[in-house]
């Protein structure tokens, strides 16, 4: 066996010696072409196919891709907004004088309306300017936002693009979907007199939410948590779980829930906010020291409640997790909203493109 390996060796040594001169004889000649032939010659021809495939395959392949495609958006009623937003509210705030110019105008909204479209992860991948529906009174509401809210369409995209929400879902898989919203215009923030923030001992601390509903399906409950983290819930309508719950979170969620209420000067905010009709009615409280602050948040936005005393409803939600009694855990898309779309692209999510 030896010897003949080493026979092998001798004898494609001498062939690549061989092959050697020949190439460097041609090219002595100047004849690239019969270099090209020779070496053609004597390459094996399996690899001259394996190589032209290759080749074929590569330039086949320039420009192409591979796209993950979505689905073709799914329209839901405008409704699931409240069961999917995810991020705090941020509204258009206006200059004094704009609000009253905004206000003296006859049936004029104070909304900025859009038409959305998002994505399977949750974040606006367009939002579209569209008019508006419904009467004042009598009379039509306006087709679109006066010259004064124009002014700041920039500012109102840059929120509405802003938004994030948490998936719809179709037999488990999250889709796109498509939905009516938009941004709400509000005056400029009213405080009261100002209030210093004492020093907290966190065994006097208690914080309560309650949510009184509105006219719709709006979620009934309060929620209530003590400085050594007891958490008290009480469903009332509209909500998962009806009746008394309890919970616990650390002293350090209380500790960093009572910052917020600080950095948001929650003592010097009014004690009633009251905005347009049917917007829910909300009352965020804080004991601390013996004494007792209250804000009623009865859509206040548009009475200038501060952004970051209506992130504090939110922040009390988040830090008492009140989600696991308060929402449906649903996330399917409506089977009435499912009436004229299709379910094939569901089952078709790669394909190959060309640029």
């Amino acid at each position: 066996m030896f010897w003949g390996l080493t026979r092998f060796n001798r004898k494609a040594g001498a062939e690549a010696d061989g092959f050697e001169s020949l190439v460097d004889r041609h090219r002595r000649g100047g004849s690239i072409l019969r270099v090209v032939i020779v070496i053609g010659m004597r390459v094996p021809v399996v690899l001259c196919v394996v190589a032209a495939g290759l080749l074929c395959i590569l330039l086949s392949c320039v420009g192409c891709r591979r796209v993950e495609r979505e689905p073709a958006p799914v329209r839901v009623d405008s409704g699931e907004y409240w069961n999917h937003i995810m991020s705090e509210k941020v509204p258009l705030r206006l200059s004094e004088a704009e609000w009253k110019a905004l206000r003296s105008e006859p049936c004029e909204p104070d909304w900025v309306p859009y038409d959305l479209t998002v994505s399977s992860t949750g974040d606006v991948r367009s939002a579209t300017l569209r008019d508006y529906e419904g009467t004042c009174g009598s009379n039509p509401m306006p087709p679109k936002p006066s010259a004064l809210l124009m002014a700041h369409i920039d500012e109102a995209d840059l929120l509405v693009r802003s938004m994030k929400f948490r998936p719809w879902t179709i037999k488990g898989r999250a889709v796109p979907v498509t939905l009516s919203s938009g941004v709400e215009i509000a005056p400029p923030e009213r405080f009261g007199a100002t209030v210093p923030f004492p020093s907290v001992d966190l065994a006097t601390v208690v914080i309560k939410l309650q949510r009184h509903g509105c006219l719709g399906a709006c979620p009934v409950y309060s929620v209530s948590i003590n400085g050594d983290g007891m958490v008290a819930y009480e469903g009332f309508a509209y909500v998962a779980v009806k009746g008394m719950q309890a919970g616990r979170v650390s002293p350090a969620v209380v500790a960093a829930l009572v910052a917020r209420f600080r950095d948001a000067n929650f003592l010097a905010a009014l004690p009633v906010y009251v905005g347009a009709f049917d917007a829910g009615d909300d009352e965020i409280s804080l004991t601390i020291n013996g004494a007792t602050h209250n804000v009623d948040d009865s859509s206040g936005l548009g009475a200038g409640l501060p952004t970051k005393v209506l992130d504090l409803e939110r922040a009390i939600d988040v830090a008492a997790g009140t989600a696991r009694w308060v929402r449906i855990q649903n996330d399917e898309v409506p089977a009435r909203e499912l009436e004229h779309w299709s379910l094939h692209d569901l089952y078709s999510p790669l394909e190959t493109g060309r640029r």
